[in-house]
């Protein structure tokens, strides 16, 4: 268990509900053994998004500052959030992986335009 997937699951219960980022859609979340899912839409759909993916997330913010969470507009842009998870699921869930990594602490968000993610000093996993 990499320490992404170890400090969300110490910290968020499986099941957890939250709003994406910057509080536009709500969503469930659940832990499956390989997988972060995420429950989209009001039938809830489940995204998997895999935890190596997740993982590699410090290493794109670090050192960086802020970093665009990523829209529509810059699908695949590789300096974005959404454009590093497109590398692992084919849906817009950056604004719903920003959500948890900011409540387990190891992102900050700012909801300014455009919404933006950098790593929190003290992560030093």
């Amino acid at each position: 268990m990499g320490p992404v997937e170890s400090r969300t699951r110490s910290v968020l219960a499986d099941g957890a509900k939250l709003f994406s980022f910057p509080g536009m859609a709500s969503f469930t979340m659940q832990y499956e053994q390989e997988y972060l899912v995420l429950l989209l839409g009001e039938k809830p759909y489940p995204t998997r998004l895999k935890w190596s993916c997740l993982e590699g997330i410090p290493d794109l913010l670090g050192g960086r500052g802020w970093v665009k969470i990523g829209a529509v507009k810059n699908i695949g842009e590789p300096d974005t959030l959404h454009g590093y998870l497109t590398k692992c699921v084919k849906r817009m869930t950056a604004g719903y992986v920003a959500a948890i990594l900011q409540k387990t602490g190891i992102v900050q968000a700012s909801p300014g335009r455009p919404a933006q993610v950098r790593l929190n000093d003290d992560w030093d996993q």
